[in-house]
């Protein structure tokens, strides 16, 4: 009687130690899964911050953010968000990333399909009113990007600056290869004619002009926000372009503009 019994402790005792062991080597740790998660869900505030942490993890180059699952991290595409998209050196576009193209009427510069008709409507709007404005640039493709900023960089070295100075430089006045909006065909540069013509070059003398406060005025009504304004450029991490357009729709581009904020702001909102 007293061996069963004994037994039978043996055996209770060897069945809880199994259950407790099993149970610790196979839990996952959660909190750390659901940190994580939460992380990569996050955008980056700004332009200039991504550039500071990406000198810092040079192992990890900034495309594969725009390979992320997480569309919070990188809103490319994201159903009705197309004209969202939120490109920057925190969020290159992928390689995949393809755009349908249409002409802007009276320019050799095409834009996204979805947008063209806006614009035009826009530069017709303006001719109207006596504003001669001229599209300047427009769909700009990857490889166009990488010859533009190789040439800024090359700019710069020639001026005294290391690579890595004149890369950072230039990356103020050009966008990086995959991180310009240009890419998207949702982003406009538009100056007067005439100013153009004066001065051949862009520089913020553009705000200056008629054409610049016709622009400024009228742009939300046909979805257009100033993407790089003067106050938001330590957010944006972009010089001031008071040429630069970007479709982003015009119940967005009012609540933009009514509320002062550039792209990045907006999306933090969200």
């Amino acid at each position: 009687m007293i061996v069963v019994t004994v037994a039978v402790l043996l055996l209770l005792t060897s069945c809880t130690y199994g259950l407790t062991d099993g149970s610790s080597s196979t839990q996952p740790d959660v909190s750390q899964e659901v940190s994580s998660s939460v992380s990569s869900a996050l955008p980056e505030t700004s332009a200039a911050e991504s550039a500071a942490v990406s000198s810092q993890t040079d192992s990890k180059p900034a495309e594969s953010k725009a390979g992320s699952s997480s569309e919070e991290a990188v809103p490319v595409n994201a159903g009705d968000k197309w004209n969202l998209i939120l490109v920057n050196r925190a969020h290159p576009l992928p390689e995949s990333f393809k755009v349908d193209l249409s002409e802007i009427k009276g320019s050799a510069y095409d834009v996204d399909s979805r947008v063209v008709e806006n614009l035009d409507d826009m530069l017709a709007a303006a001719k109207k009113d006596g504003m001669k404005l001229q599209v300047i640039s427009a769909y700009r493709s990857v490889a166009k990007q990488k010859t533009l900023y190789s040439q800024k960089v090359s700019e710069y070295v020639k001026l005294g600056y290391s690579q890595k100075d004149a890369e950072a430089e230039a990356a103020r006045w050009v966008a990086v290869p995959n991180t310009s909006e240009h890419h998207t065909g949702l982003a406009s540069d538009i100056v007067g004619v005439e100013w153009y013509q004066k001065h051949g070059d862009l520089d913020d003398t553009f705000d200056q002009t008629e054409e610049f406060k016709w622009l400024i005025s009228h742009c939300t009504e046909y979805g257009f926000v100033l993407r790089y304004p003067k106050d938001k450029q330590d957010i944006t991490g972009i010089t001031y372009e008071p040429w630069h357009y970007r479709y982003v729709g015009k119940e967005t581009a009012e609540y933009m503009t009514k509320n002062n904020l550039c792209l990045e702001e907006y999306w933090e909102k969200q």
